[in-house]
């Protein structure tokens, strides 16, 4: 497993989570997994402030890891929430049939007024 500048290890879905972010870096990461959108660490505080939403946890290689889930039919009123106050939202989506599992589709940028 791969690790954090700060040691700590992280699972392949952490690890790719962090390399999204690290090409995105001014955007909440909304993550695809399954049927919901997770968005972890500091974004997760974010958008639990932002949106109102439980900020829960999730355990990775013994560390807990800030989590807030969105389930997927309720994304665009999230993300225009979001876009609403002032923050840039990038999606991370899965693909089957495609050499790589995840890629960013959209980032979406607030309109400055």
């Amino acid at each position: 497993m791969a690790t954090r500048k700060n040691g700590k290890k992280l699972t392949p879905a952490m690890r790719a989570f962090a390399t999204f972010k690290t090409k995105c870096r001014n955007a909440i990461i909304f993550f695809r997994m399954g049927d919901f959108y997770e968005v972890f660490f500091e974004d997760a505080e974010i958008v639990s402030e932002v949106l109102d939403l439980t900020l829960t946890s999730r355990t990775n290689t013994n560390n807990l890891v800030p989590l807030v889930e969105i389930p997927w039919h309720v994304l665009d009123g999230c993300r225009k929430k979001m876009l609403q106050a002032g923050y840039r939202v990038a999606t991370c989506e899965q693909f089957e049939s495609r050499k790589t599992t995840r890629d960013v589709v959209c980032i979406y940028t607030p309109i400055r007024k």
